[in-house]
């Protein structure tokens, strides 16, 4: 699931709107740790591990390697696209019961209707053929994720244990993969 791309829809079309991008997520995941996973360390371990015999018939989780916070990183993210939100996200839903799913906003939902906004994004930065990137969006995907009231995080210490070394800062891998969107003209520059 690619959630850098959903990321930058929503992001793009809020700031068009001139809308708040805020998280739709709960209180308890927005204040939580999370991991990130970016395709280059998952392509290097997998070729670490399926050509180093010591790691036959092993199992490795693989992330960057890094914990975020969202309350700190989707700021920064919004920001790479210069739309504005908070660290100090204000939030209806009462605060929620640790371990029950809890969905503020559904990306899902908000996307229904953003379609046009996002093709006149297109037409406006010159990049037409990104239009059809709308319909990659994984909406229902973050809904499950920005769902959860708990912390999800893997570990890539059993692999370090096998002497990979591989790490990737959560922000730069998000930046990498906006600029290299923006290069194939999948989002606007």
């Amino acid at each position: 699931m690619n959630s850098a791309l959903t990321y930058a829809l929503n992001i793009l079309v809020c700031k068009e709107l001139a809308h708040e991008a805020k998280m739709p997520t709960s209180q308890i995941y927005w204040n939580g740790t999370e991991d990130s996973s970016y395709a280059p360390p998952i392509a290097d371990l997998t070729i670490f591990a399926s050509t180093n015999p010591k790691c036959a018939n092993e199992a490795f989780n693989i992330v960057n390697g890094d914990y975020s916070c969202w309350k700190y990183m989707w700021p920064r993210v919004a920001a790479y696209f210069g739309a504005k939100v908070s660290s100090d996200q204000k939030f209806e839903m009462p605060f929620p019961t640790l371990g029950v799913p809890q969905l503020g906003l559904s990306f899902a939902e908000w996307a229904k209707d953003k379609r046009p906004v996002w093709d006149r994004i297109c037409d406006k930065a010159g990049v037409s053929q990104a239009k059809p990137m709308w319909d990659a969006g994984t909406w229902p995907y973050q809904d499950w994720v920005f769902q959860r009231t708990w912390s999800a995080t893997l570990s890539v210490n059993k692999a370090r244990k096998f002497d990979w070394t591989g790490h990737m800062d959560s922000y730069e891998a998000f930046a990498k993969t906006f600029e290299k969107m923006k290069a194939l003209k999948q989002i606007p520059a």
